[in-house]
């Protein structure tokens, strides 16, 4: 069996699912995708979608944000992926594309006017990347120190979510490419004495 994809409305074979180089999206990356997994179960011979639903709703929420105008609703796309993935009669883990774009052939950045098309596609496939000989030997490893007497100044817990949030937008910038990440916390004490000093431990460790 041939593999399928949903484009421009119906279902057709995968090479037949172009899209044009004067695509506005294509030009502006005014798209929005998900990543969808299905996994197969041998001993009941099926696949089983990993929140079909939850993931559509997300996609359609963010396509408000780009005005791109779906006229599918998240249980509609749903039903058409289950339809898709009956096509593709896939027999492995796989791999879901949705995307949401301008299919207009013009050359303007605007959110305004513009005629919005869904495509969905699948393919078989496992893991990203193989991992079974680590990342260690080609990633480098960075240590990010933490005041937490600026983080959390009223209380002596750090708080996590933020720190994680703030922290992971930093790294982004860095033009080392991360792998493991060592956190230091770094704190005031003041002794009995009124002396002050500064006091380190990694973060999960007792004092952290």
């Amino acid at each position: 069996m041939g593999r399928y994809a949903y484009f421009e409305g119906k279902f057709v074979p995968i090479e037949e699912a172009n899209i044009n180089i004067q695509t506005n999206s294509f030009h502006y990356g005014t798209a929005v995708f998900e990543g969808i997994r299905a996994y197969w179960n041998e001993e009941k011979k099926q696949l089983f979608g990993l929140f079909f639903k939850e993931h559509y709703e997300r996609m359609l929420r963010n396509c408000k944000i780009l005005n791109l105008q779906v006229d599918k609703s998240a249980d509609e796309l749903v039903e058409i992926t289950i339809e898709l993935l009956r096509k593709c009669q896939h027999r492995e883990d796989t791999y879901i594309r949705p995307i949401a774009y301008f299919a207009d052939l013009k050359i303007s950045p605007k959110l305004i006017g513009y005629k919005t098309e869904i495509a969905i596609y699948t393919l078989p496939l496992a893991d990203y990347l193989d991992l079974s000989k680590g990342l260690k030997d080609k990633y480098d490893v960075i240590k990010i120190n933490v005041d937490v007497n600026i983080v959390e100044p009223q209380d002596d817990s750090l708080d996590i979510d933020k720190f994680m949030e703030k922290e992971v937008y930093r790294m982004i910038d860095s033009p080392d490419k991360i792998n493991e990440v060592e956190f230091i916390l770094e704190k005031e004490i003041t002794d009995e004495n009124g002396n002050k000093q500064i006091v380190e431990a990694k973060l999960g460790e007792p004092g952290a």
